[in-house]
């Protein structure tokens, strides 16, 4: 079906039907491969600006979002364009369409009740770093990440109510990192995502975690954080957010760099280069607050040379 883009008339045709398009068969078409990652998404973001309901809309995109793997060359450093501007779409919208906190809440129970929004959640997070959700929506945002959790063992629920795998955790991280810094989040259920990147199980999502927090404090400095997933840099943090008025508490940024710091033993992450970053992020990040104490402070600065030290020694043998 690839070949409709090279005949304008097949695809005008195609275009003037969009209203009898529905998402489910434009995801199976893409899921099974019948049409390719990038000619699905070039679909998508031609019907979005033909259809007004918002939730078909930001549907669509999510669908979208879901292409990721199946672009050539998706594993490599950068992505393309076409690809990064279905997110910088996404984040256009939610400014664009959702006006108000009823508005947000309004959204959140009706994406809350769909699994498809839950990996790689562009739409979510997006809404929760632009629209500062209140804290009965961020309650329900967190009990329901918490509810795939088995606290007793410290493992992914095998059978969970948001069918959620091992593999997918990366990919929600950047929702979760978003939420814990809302400014509305309850501390309580947010103190327990942050014991969940301490489980021995969890290192991937605890790495990502960390890492899109550290691009949240930093105001997303490349030189800040490191993206496990280069599509959520290019296209959400270092390139997105930035055009945006992104909703984040100091109070609680505070809150998740003193955890991290306290439990800097058990957080001690290797990313898939066999690089140890993320203590370095977050300890630099530390060291420059002005409402962190003066030990903790230093404390951090000493961590940190220890560290740089180290790194030097390891380049030089």
């Amino acid at each position: 079906m690839d070949f409709f883009k090279e005949d304008d008339l097949l695809y005008k045709e195609l275009l003037s039907r969009a209203s009898q398009i529905e998402c489910d068969t434009i995801e199976a078409l893409i899921g099974d491969e019948i049409i390719s990652g990038p000619f699905g998404l070039g679909l998508i973001m031609d019907i979005v600006p033909l259809t007004k309901d918002s939730f078909l809309q930001f549907e669509l995109l999510q669908i979208g979002m879901s292409t990721h793997p199946k672009w050539p060359e998706q594993n490599f450093d950068g992505f393309h364009v076409d690809f990064l501007e279905l997110m910088w779409k996404t984040l256009d919208l939610v400014d664009e369409k959702i006006l108000d906190s009823k508005d947000t809440s309004k959204h959140l129970e009706l994406f809350f009740t769909s699994d498809k929004f839950w990996r790689d959640p562009i739409v979510l997070t997006s809404i929760v770093a632009l629209k500062r959700p209140n804290e009965k929506d961020l309650k329900d945002l967190f009990e329901r990440f918490l509810g795939v959790w088995d606290f007793k063992s410290q493992t992914l629920k095998e059978d969970n109510p948001l069918d959620i795998y091992p593999w997918d955790l990366g990919g929600l991280a950047p929702l979760l990192a978003v939420s814990v810094l809302s400014p509305s989040a309850p501390l309580n259920l947010i103190r327990k995502v942050l014991d969940i990147t301490t489980w021995s199980e969890c290192e991937e999502f605890g790495i990502s975690f960390w890492e899109y927090v550290c691009a949240l404090v930093s105001r997303f400095d490349d030189d800040a954080y490191w993206a496990p997933l280069v599509i959520w840099r290019d296209g959400f943090f270092s390139n997105g957010l930035c055009h945006h008025q992104v909703h984040i508490e100091p109070r609680l940024e505070l809150e998740c760099l003193l955890f991290y710091f306290k439990n800097r033993s058990r957080l001690d992450f290797e990313n898939v280069w066999g690089e140890r970053c993320t203590q370095g992020h977050v300890l630099k990040l530390l060291s420059k607050r002005s409402d962190a104490e003066e030990k903790v402070k230093r404390e951090s600065e000493r961590l940190l040379e220890l560290l740089e030290r180290d790194m030097e020694d390891g380049e030089g043998q």
